[in-house]
């Protein structure tokens, strides 16, 4: 992984029983030194200054796709690149949607602040679609070399509130790809008239991608094919799949949890999916609900507060799904995208699907399951709160627990599959 692929994932859980015992649940603004800002960033701001900061001097230039775009020292960056020489371009969200999520108000105050008004390219057709982007190619002597990318967004939010990841991939082939895309991108063509672009340059593969290989996804499409490409290789899953769904869960994905399989499968969720009753029918699905302990008995015990640093996805901002991450073909599929359909038809976004590479996979899985533990204690306790609820409510008081891990079932599944 430390050749070609490298993930910085932010702590995204700022409401934690390690926030409030190192912080006291204060703002992350009013402890001293910095030091709640450099446990949230836990890298990702650092890697992604750092990534802009290797593009000094006139044989460098920056090209950026960029979705909420005002995070004062991610500017400054850019701005510091431009003035040690460095040829700097940024297409930014400026489509005037009228939804209350609108960045470009705010992009565009930042862009005045920071003064580098002279870089950026507004992004401003078909406005009821968004640049959702959040990627950089760096170039060398005009040689795309690598690229920046992932799901978080250059807001105080996305780097320090809810959880996210920037993804760091060093292969001139992928940034070349990033490269003709941003390049169509500048243009500010309607989504009608990039689409046949988009489609041309990252065509769906027909079948798995190639073993060993980054294959790049791009949007927007003239149809959900890429959708249902990554629901098929959920489908293909042989022994477990992980997928964070920020903003629900689609219905070609749907269709694929609905379908009994004898294989764990873990959600990730922002909140509860609508269809939640007929996805839980599987006893192998497994879901989580970002939340902290709130209002419950052991909240008020355990006290938590978020940052207040986001309004709208409070917790899970990641867009990643993990097949078979412990097999001897783990793929992973991650990027600016929500697996939904204005992600793929509609807005401006990019996936990478890594295949073959188990470093990049495990990385993945590790930071899957350290939020999906975090957040399915919260879920549990929240949903024992109705009285409908039928599972335990107390520890045992004994060995029995073991128990369920050593009978068939989707606690001894994951015994094993965790286990090896």
């Amino acid at each position: 992984m430390a050749d070609t692929h490298a993930a910085f994932f932010n702590r995204g859980v700022a409401g934690s029983q390690a926030y409030a015992r190192k912080f006291g649940n204060m703002a992350p603004g009013e402890v001293p030194g910095d030091e709640a800002w450099r446990w949230l960033s836990r890298g990702l701001k650092e890697a992604l200054l750092a990534f802009i900061g290797n593009a000094h001097g006139g044989r460098y230039a920056l090209r950026a796709a960029l979705y909420e775009f005002h995070y004062g020292p991610v500017l400054e960056a850019f701005a510091t690149a431009r003035d040690g020489g460095t040829d700097v371009k940024i297409v930014y969200d400026d489509r005037r949607t009228g939804s209350k999520d609108d960045p470009s108000e705010k992009n565009r105050a930042a862009i005045a602040e920071a003064g580098i008004g002279d870089l950026v390219v507004p992004r401003t057709a078909t406005p009821s679609y968004i640049s959702h982007n959040k990627f950089v190619v760096l170039l060398e002597d005009g040689e795309p070399r690598e690229v920046w990318t992932g799901s978080t967004n250059v807001t105080a939010g996305g780097i320090f509130g809810h959880s996210n990841v920037g993804h760091l991939v060093r292969d001139p082939a992928v940034a070349a790809k990033y490269l003709s895309y941003w390049e169509a991108l500048a243009a500010d063509p309607e989504a009608a008239d990039l689409r046949p672009t988009v489609e041309a340059q990252t065509p769906v593969p027909e079948e798995a991608p190639e073993a060993g290989k980054t294959t790049v996804l791009f949007s927007p499409r003239s149809s959900l094919q890429a959708l249902e490409w990554y629901a098929e290789r959920m489908d293909a899953a042989g022994s477990a799949v992980f997928l964070t769904a920020a903003f629900g869960i689609s219905e070609p994905i749907e269709r694929v949890l609905e379908e009994d399989k004898d294989y764990l499968r873990y959600v990730l969720l922002e909140k509860e999916d609508e269809d939640m009753e007929v996805l839980s029918r599987d006893p192998d699905n497994r879901f989580a609900v970002g939340g902290t302990y709130g209002d419950t008995p052991l909240g008020r015990l355990l006290a938590e507060r978020l940052t207040g640093l986001n309004t709208n996805v409070l917790y899970v901002h990641t867009k990643y799904a993990l097949v078979d991450p412990l097999g001897d073909d783990p793929l992973v599929i991650t990027g600016s995208a929500n697996f939904s359909e204005p992600s793929t038809k509609n807005n401006d976004e990019n996936m990478l699907v890594i295949r073959g590479d188990a470093r990049v996979a495990e990385v993945y899985l590790g930071e899957f399951m350290r939020l999906f533990n975090h957040f399915f204690a919260r879920d549990l306790v929240r949903r024992q709160l109705d009285p409908s609820y039928s599972g335990r409510t107390h520890l045992s008081p004994d060995d029995s627990w073991r128990e369920a891990h050593y009978r068939d079932g989707p606690q001894q599944k994951e015994r094993l599959y965790f286990a090896g």
